[in-house]
């Protein structure tokens, strides 16, 4: 019994002063080159608490460790800026994962926002409650801070990602509800409220696969069997192509290609002639706006 009870005090004490973060890490960037005159500290502090609000901040029960830590890059690219703290913006959501036993971080896909319009007074709390709307700009900060976890965690684990879309999908329904409808319209096909219909429709179940598959099948493993990953990595993005057969304008899937097009390039470059025939066939009819930015991998033989 002694033992019993050293032993869960060890545990305890191995827990208490084990260092536990925060689980995202966003690097914000804010361009202000079309509005310069914005001065520079009512600039630093927006981006100050944007960087707080999405860093200092727990959004799921599990333990990160600081180097575990999800990291995304947002910028925002300031378009107009009134004297009451109106700002109309772009922005860009980029995430990014590590690739095991590599230096190599992966981007998973790049979301453009040209609906990014929120108002910010200097030194105003961002408050968050995921069931009631606080401003947009709480609301357009909480979605994508979930749907970076979604998509996140379902690198890791089959369809890991669910519960944090159905935060992200309940956040946009109540900002439909609210005064503040740019981005959340459903009757749009490339905002905010389209990415998370896509993540949320059973139709996805087979591209969130693929999402496990090209990392955790493929990209993890790809050092020690190269030519091994690369099937894998075909593999999902045949199921891509499943699913964008029901989903032909898939905001979704144009944002994957948007992050993933130079690294599937450069993936396949090395690949057999065989193999790069395929491919190329294969992406070109996914990303057909921008099929013939595959040629390079057939340049490179």
């Amino acid at each position: 019994m002694r033992k019993k009870i050293l032993s869960l005090a060890i545990a305890y004490l191995l827990l208490s002063t084990t260092a536990f973060a925060q689980e995202l890490l966003a690097t914000v960037v804010i361009d202000n080159q079309q509005t310069p005159n914005l001065p520079a500290p009512v600039l630093e502090n927006l981006k100050q608490s944007i960087v707080n609000f999405i860093n200092t901040r727990r959004w799921t029960d599990d333990q990160f460790k600081p180097e575990e830590r999800i990291k995304f890059n947002l910028q925002i690219t300031l378009l107009s800026s009134s004297q009451l703290g109106s700002y109309k913006c772009i922005a860009e959501i980029q995430p990014v994962r590590p690739i095991y036993n590599t230096t190599y971080e992966s981007p998973l896909y790049k979301f453009i926002d040209k609906d990014f319009e929120f108002e910010f007074a200097q030194g105003q709390p961002l408050d968050f409650n995921e069931n009631i709307f606080v401003n947009n700009l709480v609301s357009m900060l909480s979605f994508y801070c979930y749907v970076v976890l979604a998509t996140d965690y379902d690198t890791f684990g089959k369809l890991s990602g669910t519960k944090f879309i159905e935060k992200a999908y309940n956040i946009a329904n109540i900002a439909q509800q609210s005064a503040e409808g740019a981005g959340w319209r459903q009757n749009e096909f490339n905002n905010r409220w389209a990415l998370i219909k896509d993540l949320n429709n059973q139709q996805f179940t087979a591209m969130r696969e693929a999402f496990y598959i090209y990392h955790f099948q493929a990209l993890d493993k790809f050092e020690n069997n190269p030519d091994e990953a690369r099937k894998k990595i075909f593999e999902s993005l045949q199921k891509i192509k499943t699913v964008q057969t029901l989903n032909p304008i898939s905001v979704f899937i144009r944002s994957f290609f948007q992050g993933k097009r130079d690294e599937l390039i450069k993936i396949f470059s090395k690949a057999d002639d065989n193999m790069k025939n395929q491919v190329v066939k294969l992406l070109r009819e996914l990303d057909g706006a921008n099929g013939e930015k595959y040629n390079d991998i057939l340049i490179n033989r």
